[in-house]
């Protein structure tokens, strides 16, 4: 019997089914959900153009102070607005605006939250998967891995400069070797024996004054 062209069938497992992700039908949910909402609020629009809000900026940056002044005043006279709003008009607009106004900020908030929850959950599948890729280049190395290696080059490909080199942790900075001695000093017996020197000169010249 010839064996030298039989090959080896890899022995398969069966594992039970992973559970269907309810990713997609949460997230239909919550976008369902914004789009009611804009539904929801009286007038909701879009800037017709991309000079639209420059056009309204003149008169949406009256102080607060003027606008709840006016207010006040139209009450009493209402033909202070012309014929532009009447006082329920102005007053039901001013209520408008502060009662409406924090949400966007409110939806600006909740928006990068979710653009910074959907960067960390992308690094992680992003980080998994260079990981993968390392340990595939290590096994396609193998005799045994010749099947990963159509697989390697395609990733390396796909990968390329930017991400196919393996990443390195940085090394802490190599500690300075302190410099050795030239040679030994000791600046103390030299100072005793100046001072000794100078003892001694001071007894010599005390011996010639006496003479």
């Amino acid at each position: 019997m010839n064996t030298k062209n039989t090959q080896l069938t890899p022995t398969t497992t069966t594992s039970e089914t992973p559970p269907a992700s309810t990713h997609a039908a949460e997230a239909t949910v919550i976008i369902q959900a914004l789009l009611d909402m804009a539904q929801g609020i009286p007038n909701y629009s879009f800037a017709a153009d991309e000079n639209a809000n420059r056009r309204l900026a003149a008169a949406a940056t009256v102080p607060q102070a003027a606008i709840d002044m006016v207010t006040a005043l139209v009450q009493a006279k209402p033909l202070l607005t012309g014929t532009a709003l009447g006082p329920d008009e102005l007053r039901d607009r001013v209520t408008f605006v502060s009662a409406y106004g924090p949400i966007p900020d409110q939806a600006e908030a909740f928006a990068d939250g979710l653009r910074h929850t959907l960067r960390v959950v992308r690094a992680q599948v992003g980080d998994a998967t260079l990981t993968a890729y390392e340990v595939a280049k290590r096994q396609a190395r193998r005799a045994d891995g010749a099947d990963l290696r159509p697989h390697v080059a395609d990733l390396k490909r796909l990968l390329g400069q930017r991400f196919g080199h393996k990443r390195t942790k940085l090394q802490p900075a190599p500690t300075p070797t302190p410099s050795s001695p030239s040679a030994p000093t000791s600046s103390q017996p030299n100072v005793s024996h100046g001072a000794s020197a100078s003892g001694a000169t001071e007894v010599a010249s005390q011996a010639t004054k006496q003479q």
